[in-house]
């Protein structure tokens, strides 16, 4: 083991580490203790001792660089988030288990089968809903509108409906035969027609009868829910005789 003199000013054993005070401990080292110095290989440890405080140094700037731009990242991420549109599960739609959009009707639900109303659901009401309203219509060449099925009153808890409603809300009347119900497409001439659901979600209860009536029609329907409605769901059907 190195012993060094304690009463060299320029040497000293601390906690177990050798301390050089000044640069010219080399000159003022007596020689004997030259060469034990050489065999520690200060040079070595002060050069090792150099890249960890160069290094520490580079950490804690890469320390408080990294930290504003996390938080810049985190923040970034929170704005896309809440700034992104709602994903399919919380938008207001409207499906049929018997069709699906841009589908071809299915017969029983027209008038080449048995004429019932089309069975219909719907998710992610938006808040606030109060009641439902629905609307099934066709644009026909000529311009204006053939309606086949008007109804309201349906409760807010309601999340389908069954073919051949009849227990829920209240039905207007149609076009087809001004009878209240639904009225089954017929399409007349060539081609596919399109004809489309559209499933009202409203914040209050419209100023219509409490009560089934023929004398509802589209067009007063939908003035009754225009300024409470919420928000819409369509779902389009085609039917080709």
């Amino acid at each position: 083991e190195l012993s060094l003199p304690s009463n060299n000013p320029q040497l000293a054993r601390t906690h177990g580490r050798l301390d050089v005070h000044t640069d010219e401990a080399d000159s003022l080292a007596p020689q004997p203790y030259l060469s034990a110095l050489d065999r520690l290989h200060l040079p070595d440890a002060a050069r090792v001792h150099g890249r960890y405080c160069a290094d520490e140094r580079m950490h804690s700037t890469m320390r408080l660089i990294a930290r504003p731009l996390l938080s810049l990242v985190a923040a970034t991420a929170i704005a896309i988030t809440l700034s992104a549109p709602a994903g399919a599960a919380d938008t207001f739609t409207v499906t049929s288990p018997a069709v699906s959009s841009s589908g071809a009707l299915p017969a029983r639900y027209t008038c080449d089968g048995a004429g019932t109303s089309p069975p219909i659901a719907w998710t992610a009401p938006p808040s606030g809903t109060k009641g439902y309203a629905v609307v099934m219509d066709h644009v026909p060449p000529g311009g204006g509108h053939h309606w086949y099925w008007l109804m309201w009153g349906i409760p807010a808890k309601t999340r389908a409906l069954p073919a051949t409603v009849s227990k829920t809300g209240y039905l207007g009347g149609n076009s087809v035969n001004q009878k209240i119900g639904y009225a089954p497409p017929c399409s007349q001439g060539p081609g596919t027609k399109t004809y489309t659901v559209t499933l009202y979600a409203l914040s209050g209860t419209p100023n219509l009868p409490k009560k089934s009536s023929a004398a509802v029609t589209r067009d007063s329907l939908l003035a009754a829910i225009s300024g409470i409605t919420l928000s819409k769901a369509v779902l389009n059907v085609t039917y080709t005789r």
